[in-house]
Order: structure tokens, then C-alpha cells, then sequence
């Protein structure tokens, strides 16, 4: 049944139920557009990207229209976020307060991963061989026993201390080593418990991230993480494709696969599952073949130090070479091209991990035998303190196969141009810094084909989803040039936010900067830095491109921002949330952030009355996916510097932009110390991409000037605020 607009649209006009409920609550007219789009994309099953500029209430005006389809219709409805702060505010205020003041009865679920999750076999497990843990190992499965017959839910998120020498990663579900409805646990299990409330509830909350393993689970035995769902919205969708990236690709990690193998045998004490599986065939040796004990003893345990001996060997020749390769960074990203590959020193490597495959290969084929021949052991005591080491011997088979796979891949790499083989680094921790990655960059093929086609109706929403009041950027990154979705339909909204920023913002760039790439631009950053944050005093977020400029420019006016009574902040030395929670606490405070600063932070009031953006925050060109992805566009007689970078770059200077104004009385000034906003011209699709504000571009002297009148024309709410 159709959704009736025109009543819904009610629900958020001058005189309905929200304003008796909601002091605050008041008609806007870009909500109830956005809330229209969205009922059109339900009833028509068609796709709708929206730009929400913020003040819109946009939470309401998807929250609406997905919860009362669900109800009318029967249909479940997914709502992915990126940041968990969103995720809380739509669980914990924005679906309550809609429940409540219409007086609707529906169930609403926050989805988590299966790692999230105690599976109570493995604890159990544990607890049964107390006596292989140490007396921190026991202390801390004790606390858990306390917290199991009291946690509300059973997953990490509730686990005041987190058992660090366990680990819990030992711990937790995973899907490689559950029985399912054959395990023993399975009607108290916590996963499965929350995973009922899943099939049972309407609406769905989740991250991309979880959005995304979904994706890649759907087909497996197990079924997908999430149930079937007929629509999805996807908030914060400038995120998606980076994301989707990352998630969908093949990784192999030095550090975790030494994790897993040092669950077979532990390096301290005897917990490990060989050294288990052992002791228990030693025990029922009457029964058990002598050659199965000697196979574990005698071949499994050698060949386990063999593989891990190779395992450090080949990384840390890998590293070795990178840091000979690649010198002045402690960190790295380098993708694998045939210039790499052809380079002697690589062709000894790939022999060496080569050999590591081969060994891989010969002990999991041995384990797997060992574990087959131990499960046909008949006697029913030997096969019940078998069958949790059968079970998680299993899942680490499951992982070394999966691994030897990537292995082999990226050291035989598929010449198709939708694959990019990266190697993550960083030589301060040695073996354990090194990841080698397998990325797809048909991400946009797989969000169509996999994702987006099934659904009956996906809405794409954000402040930031557009660039020169367009969308073509953005459908073609996530999928929507596909013939088939285009043919479904796509609703196209920008709506501006109802916030004044003609009066309340002053967007200045000085004309007398030099050039970022010129070796006289960070000295005078710095200079103009401490000057602008003097004018506003403090109230400032400072965002960088780079933690390298950030550092070089804090350790350069640390000490005159003191003498100067402002509170200099800086990324890295605090958590991010104690960082944000100092800077709200002080109204002279000057904050230094690189990329998490950038988005996802809000500062609403007069404590955060100046950005300044240092430069124009392009992609990395040395980044290993970017520089593949604009080959790709090069490939097809395009500029990717136009069609790609200046984007991305768009995207993420709106985020930057939009931390300033957050409420109605927010006011303040947005320094862009980039001279060419103003003198390239690409620059004005940048300004082009904002809202319209106050705007004024001439020498830095002549600006400070500016700046000390806009904050004086706002000074009378200033003072109040300040002293409250």
C-alpha cells in the first residue's frame, strides 16, 4: 500500500503532534521536501540522492516515512550510518520520540557483528582448562562469569574491561567455528539471541562497515549478517565508497596470522589446540592409534615452528626491503607494479613467500588429516573433550586456506585492471606493521550488481554528496550509471540548509599567500595562524592534510598561543573524544586535527567560532588506490585530476566547511590559507559547492581587519555566551 504523502508531510507542518512534544520543534520546509523524495522513492521503488544541508533535521525526515512503511507495508527497512554518534542519536532520541509521540508500536534494532558477541562454547571451553591459564587468564574469566549472568546483550560494547589477557578474540563468535543449532549453547547464545531480534524487527541500524560484510556474506551457509530487507538508507553516503574499498578487499596480515598460529601452540604454557588435542589422544591412547598421537607429537608441532619460522623470515626480508626502497617514512603504502616486481631483490622475495604457500599448503592438508582422523575416534568421553578442539581447529584451518589463497594471489597477480595489489608498512614495528591488501576497484560494479539492485528502494543521503550542485560524481562512484538502476529511476535532491550563513559566516582566502607547494608557505601558515586565532581568541579547529605540517606548525606556536592565553590542542596526544570534550570545556581553545577532525565532530555554540582549512584537501597522489583509480579514468580519455581529484577533494572541504555552523546562533569565520581557491580555476567549484555566505578574498592584514569586525558585529551574543 502506497504511502499517503500528503498526510505524512502533516506530521511535519506548523500545529502537529512534534510541536506539543518538542519545544524546539519547528516547521521546515526543506524536511518535508526531503521526507516527499523519500515517500516517492518507497511507493515508486526508485533511488533517491539527497544533499541535506545541516539544520535540515534529515534523520526525521527518512525516520518518518521508514518507519510507517514498515508498519503499513510489512517491509524491513536497513539504516546504515558511518559514526556511531549518529547510530546513538537515531536509537537513544530521534526513533523513540517519533514511537512515542504517534503512538506507534514497532521494533527497532541496533546490528552488530558476529565478533562482537562472548560465544559461550569457547568461554565455557576455557573455563573447563582452567587449569593451562595463568592466574591473571583465571581472574579474568572470572569477571566474565559475573558479567555473563548480568550483561544486557553479551557483546563487547557491554564489557566494562575488556579481557586483555585472554584476549578476546579467543573469545568471541565467529562464523568459521560455530555448530549453529548443533552447539550446545545455542538457545542461551548471545549471537543468536540478537540475530532473532533482527528477523523479528522492522527497522535495522547499522554501519557501513556491517553493511558491507553483509555484502560479502550473503552467499556462505550461514546466510548473511543481516535478514532480508526490501529497503535501505544509507546516511553519511559520502563514506560508502571509501569504505566499500577497504572492506571488500583481500587482506593478509603478518602480525594476525602469527595470532592464529600460536593458537595451535601456544608460546607460553600448554593452551594451545595441538597441545590439547595431545593430551587427550595421550590419555585415550587405548583406543587412539599410535600413529595419529606421532602425527601431532612428531610432525604437526615441527611443521608449525617450520611455517612460522618461514612466515618471519619472509616478512621481515619483505619489510627489510621496502625500508631499504622506500626510505624517509616510518610508515608506507606502495602499490605492487611490474617496476617492483621485476627488481631482483622482489623475485628473491617472491621465492621466499613462495616457499612459505608450499609449507602453508602441507602443514594445513596435515592438520585437516589429523582433525578428520580425530573426529572418527568412536569412544564418547574422548569424543566429547574432543569436539571443541575439532570445532576451533576447523575455523583456523578455515583461516590459514583462506590465507595461503591470498597469498598466492598477490604474489601472482591477476593482470586485470580491476585489481590493485597493495603493501601497507611501518618499519617502527617491524614484522608486525606489515598488510598486504588485494583491492577491487569495480567497487561501483559490486554496489550495483550486489547491493543496491536488490533492494526495492535505496535512499543516499548527506550533507556532503554533492559537488558543483551535482551528482554525477558521487552515482558513478557507488553504482548508479548501471543501466539497471537508472532504469528503476533516481530522485535528485539539494536542498540548502535553512541556517543564515550570509550573516553568520565569513569565508576568507588571503591573496598574499604563497603557493602550498612553495618552501616559504608553511612559515608564513604558521605566522597567519597565530595571528587569525588571536583576532577570534581561540575557538578555533585548525584542519591539516597532513600530520606532518600539523606537527611542524604546533611545535612552532605552541608556546606564543600560551603567552597568549589560548589553550593549543593537538591530535594524537589525547584520545579524540577527550580532546572534544576539552575544547567544549574551553572557550579559548585552538585545536590542531588532521582527517578525523575534518567530519563526524560536532561543536555547536560559541566555542567553535573560526575554521581555519590549511589547504585544499586533495587525495594523497602517491596513494596506491587513488593513482589506480585515475589511471583507470586516464584509461578512458578523461582527466582524472577534473573528474576524480577535484571531486573528492570538493567532498571533503564541504566537511571541513560545515563544522562551523551547527544551530541557528552559531556565527563565525572559515580561513582558507589556500591561494588557489581563488586563483585556479577549479577553485570556483569549490566555492560554488557551498552555501552562500559573507566572502572576501585581499591581502591577510586587510582580512584580520574583516575578521575583527564580524566578530564585533556578533559581539553582544558573544560576551553572553562566553559567560554563561
Amino acid at each position: 500500500m502506497p504511502l499517503d504523502k500528503q498526510s505524512t508531510s502533516k506530521l511535519l507542518q506548523n500545529g502537529s503532534s512534534f510541536f506539543s512534544k518538542q519545544i524546539q520543534f519547528e516547521e521546515r520546509a526543506e524536511q518535508i521536501e526531503m521526507l516527499q523524495a523519500i515517500i516517492d522513492a518507497f511507493n515508486e521503488r526508485k533511488f533517491a540522492f539527497i544533499e541535506a544541508g545541516t539544520g535540515i533535521g534529515k534523520s526525521l525526515a527518512y525516520l518518518l516515512p521508514a518507519l510507517l512503511n514498515s508498519i503499513e507495508n510489512d517491509e524491513k527497512c536497513v539504516i546504515s550510518t558511518h559514526t556511531i554518534t549518529l547510530q546513538e542519536q537515531l536509537l537513544q532520541k530521534d526513533i523513540p520520540f517519533i514511537l512515542e509521540t504517534l503512538n506507534l508500536d514497532l521494533s527497532a534494532v541496533l546490528v552488530k557483528g558476529m565478533g562482537n558477541y562472548l560465544c559461550l562454547r569457547k568461554y565455557y571451553d576455557f573455563q573447563d582448562h582452567a587449569s593451562l591459564r595463568t592466574m591473571d587468564e583465571q581472574e579474568e574469566l572470572s569477571e566474565l562469569e559475573n558479567w555473563i549472568q548480568t550483561t544486557h546483550d553479551g557483546s563487547l560494547s557491554d564489557l566494562e574491561k575488556v579481557p586483555k589477557k585472554v584476549g578476546w578474540e579467543k573469545l568471541n563468535c565467529e562464523s568459521d567455528a560455530c555448530t549453529f543449532v548443533k552447539c550446545p549453547h545455542y538457545s542461551n547464545c548471545f549471537f543468536f539471541k540478537a540475530r532473532k531480534k533482527c528477523k523479528d524487527a522492522k527497522l535495522l541500524i547499522a554501519n557501513h562497515h556491517l553493511l558491507l560484510a553483509d555484502l560479502q556474506m550473503a552467499d556462505s551457509d550461514g546466510g548473511g549478517i543481516l535478514p532480508e530487507y526490501e529497503h535501505l538508507i544509507i546516511d553519511e553516503a559520502h563514506t560508502l565508497e571509501d569504505i566499500a574499498t577497504r572492506s571488500l578487499a583481500s587482506s593478509a596480515s603478518a602480525q594476525y596470522i602469527l595470532r592464529k598460529l600460536n593458537e595451535l601452540v601456544a608460546e607460553r604454557g600448554g593452551s594451545g589446540k595441538l597441545q590439547r588435542l595431545k593430551h587427550v589422544l595421550v590419555e585415550n591412547k587405548d583406543i587412539v592409534e599410535e600413529k595419529l598421537i606421532d602425527l601431532v607429537a612428531n610432525d604437526l608441532f615441527p611443521e608449525k615452528k617450520v611455517t612460522q619460522s618461514l612466515l618471519f623470515e619472509a616478512f621481515i626480508s619483505l619489510g627489510e626491503f621496502l625500508n631499504q626502497k622506500f626510505t624517509g617514512s616510518n610508515d608506507g603504502k606502495v602499490a605492487l607494479d611490474s617496476s617492483i616486481r621485476a627488481c631482483s631483490e622482489f623475485v628473491d622475495l617472491k621465492t621466499m613467500f613462495e616457499e612459505l604457500i608450499e609449507q602453508f599448503k602441507g602443514f594445513t592438508q596435515n592438520l585437516s588429516s589429523v582433525i578428520e582422523r580425530s573426529s572418527e575416534i568412536d569412544d564418547t568421553q574422548a569424543k566429547k573433550k574432543l569436539q571443541n578442539i575439532i570445532i576451533d581447529t576447523k575455523a583456523l584451518i578455515s583461516f590459514f586456506e583462506k590465507t595461503t589463497s591470498t597469498l598466492h594471489d598477490f604474489f601472482h597477480p591477476d593482470e586485470s585492471e580491476h585489481k590493485v595489489y597493495v603493501i601497507e608498512w611501518n618499519s617502527s614495528r617491524s614484522l608486525s606493521g606489515i598488510r598486504l591488501l588485494i583491492i577491487q576497484l569495480n567497487i561501483s560494479e559490486i554496489l550495483a550488481d550486489n547491493l543496491f539492485s536488490l533492494r526495492e528502494s535505496a535512499i543516499l543521503c548527506s550533507a556532503t554528496l554533492s559537488h558543483n550542485k551535482q551528482f554525477s560524481f558521487a552515482k558513478k562512484q557507488l553504482g548508479f550509471e548501471s543501466e539497471e538502476l537508472k532504469n528503476r529511476g533516481i530522485i535528485e535532491k539539494l536542498l540548502e540548509s535553512p541556517f543564515n550563513y550570509k550573516e553568520k559566516v565569513l569565508l576568507a582566502t588571503p591573496s598574499d599567500m604563497p603557493d602550498p607547494r612553495s618552501p616559504s608557505y608553511q612559515q608564513m601558515l604558521c605566522e597567519n595562524i597565530l595571528k587569525a586565532v588571536k583576532v577570534s581568541q581561540g575557538g578555533a579547529f585548525i584542519l591539516f592534510t597532513s600530520y606532518s605540517s600539523l606537527g611542524h606548525c604546533y611545535d612552532k606556536v605552541e608556546s606564543e598561543l600560551i603567552e597568549s592565553g589560548l589553550l593549543p590542542l593537538r591530535q594524537g596526544d589525547e584520545n579524540r573524544n577527550t580532546l572534544l570534550k576539552i575544547f567544549k570545556e574551553n572557550p579559548n581553545s585552538v585545536l590542531f586535527g588532521t582527517d578525523t577532525f575534518w567530519e563526524g565532530i560536532d561543536v555547536p555554540g560559541f566555542n567553535l567560532r573560526q575554521v581555519i582549512i590549511t589547504k585544499l584537501p586533495f587525495p594523497v597522489p602517491s596513494e596506491p588506490i587513488f593513482q589506480a583509480k585515475c589511471k583507470q579514468i586516464e584509461a578512458e580519455g578523461k582527466s582524472s585530476f577534473m573528474e576524480y581529484s577535484v571531486p573528492k577533494a570538493i567532498v571533503k572541504f564541504k566537511q571541513g566547511f560545515g563544522r562551523l555552523i551547527r544551530t541557528k546562533k552559531d556565527f563565525g569565520t572559515i580561513l582558507c590559507f589556500d591561494s588557489r581557491l581563488i586563483q585556479k580555476a577549479y577553485g570556483r567549484l569549490f566555492i560554488s559547492s557551498l552555501p552562500q555566505c559573507q566572502r572576501c578574498s585581499e591581502p591577510f592584514e586587510g582580512i584580520l581587519k574583516k575578521m575583527q569586525n564580524f566578530y564585533e558585529s556578533n559581539r553582544e551574543w558573544s560576551v553572553t555566551e562566553s559567560n554563561r
